[in-house]
């Protein structure tokens, strides 16, 4: 009798995490649905984490990413992440779509139970994923002003305090929605005119500030950006990915002690964070501190299996440490997950450079160039190999 209790307790967890995530699978397809009809680029849902790709069993539909993560202590956990909207109504939507989706499962389950003549075991199991989808709805819809701790250090509030905080930017000034506009066509001076023209307006908040910062590191003006922080966030409570991006201003004006200090912090708070454990390890690199930057290139590598730029960065070391096949591998690895990867292109050419074999070490740089790759001394390393020739 014992054993056989157990055994329907353990069943009944079972049944309940699985509920759990089916229920968060459909709530996320219910924002990624809207989400690939309003919007025209790729468009991923998450379920069993905030972000965490590592351990996930990755799905392709066209423009549609699935990572399905099989985590029993984030079985209430998942996301969508797609690129903004050209409309306030349609991301309305989007925000809505998750929970909606919920309680429409809710209702579909409802009648089956009511309807359906099913057994007391069916009952009782569609009975769980009903309770679950209920959950679901009014957990999302209540507009909490407890934020969600995303995988890359940013927060995320609930989809009801996101509606709520849509229907107060409708009533922001014109100036607001131009911005955004302009932001999109990449006209960011533009975009960063209008949204200090909103400020002016009565509406500045920490929104309008990180839109006006994000605007500044796309351009790639980070002495702007610095100064606009310098001004503007002091006294404000930052999350790891707020020290993240100040560590990566700091790297734009070639401050690398003073990145690492952003980056510790940030990493201090979120460990596992791949993208600022390569971006640490880029600073040291560029400090000559090659081993501290092995060890965080590595640990990038193993939280995040995919990472190409890591995986590139990491090669790199190993060939300043002298370790050339196992760099020279792991470029290759590099290139297999992003063969279009503008810096796995430099290094290899660095790593034939350096066996004299010039003929494939100029093809590298020139596709490095050509990708775009920003290094202060690509054109010297052309111009070398083509005298070596």
């Amino acid at each position: 009798m014992i054993i056989t209790g157990i055994l329907i307790a353990l069943l009944g967890i079972a049944i309940v995490l699985l509920s759990r995530s089916i229920t968060t699978f459909f709530h996320e397809m219910g924002h990624a649905i809207p989400a690939l009809y309003f919007t025209e680029e790729e468009v991923v849902v998450y379920v069993g984490s905030y972000g965490d790709i590592s351990n996930s069993l990755k799905l392709q539909y066209g423009r549609l990413t699935l990572y399905l993560t099989f985590n029993v202590f984030g079985w209430n956990l998942g996301m969508c992440t797609h690129k903004p909207t050209d409309d306030i109504q349609k991301t309305m939507i989007i925000v809505l779509g998750g929970p909606l989706a919920s309680l429409l499962l809710s209702f579909f389950l409802l009648n089956a139970i009511a309807n359906y003549g099913l057994s007391e075991d069916q009952i009782f199991i569609l009975a769980v994923f009903l309770a679950s989808t209920i959950w679901d709805f009014f957990v999302n819809i209540y507009p909490s002003s407890q934020p969600m701790n995303l995988h890359d250090g940013s927060v995320a509030y609930s989809d009801g305090a996101q509606f709520l905080g849509l229907l107060h930017q409708r009533k922001y000034p014109e100036s607001y929605f131009k911005g955004i506009k302009y932001f999109q066509e990449e006209q960011y001076d533009k975009a960063i005119a209008e949204w200090e023209n909103t400020m002016e307006a009565g509406f500045k908040n920490d929104g309008i500030l990180d839109l006006i910062l994000s605007a500044h590191l796309e351009k790639k003006d980070y002495q702007a950006a610095h100064a606009h922080v310098d001004e503007h966030y002091y006294g404000r409570k930052l999350n790891a990915g707020d020290l993240a991006i100040l560590g990566d201003i700091h790297v734009g004006i070639n401050e690398y002690r003073e990145a690492l200090q952003y980056y510790n912090e940030s990493l201090f708070l979120n460990f596992r964070d791949p993208k600022v454990l390569n971006a640490r390890g880029h600073a040291h690199m560029q400090l000559g501190e090659y081993e501290e930057a092995f060890q965080d290139f590595q640990r990038a590598t193993f939280y995040d299996s995919n990472y190409a730029e890591a995986y590139s960065n990491l090669g790199a070391v190993k060939i300043q440490l002298r370790h050339y096949e196992d760099g020279y591998t792991d470029l290759m690895h590099a290139l297999s997950l992003k063969k279009d990867l503008p810096v796995a292109h430099l290094y290899l050419g660095i790593y034939h450079e350096k066996f004299g074999n010039y003929k494939e070490a100029l093809e590298h740089f020139k596709k490095a160039k050509a990708l775009g790759a920003r290094h202060h001394g690509l054109e010297f390393y052309i111009a070398e190999t083509k005298r070596m020739l």
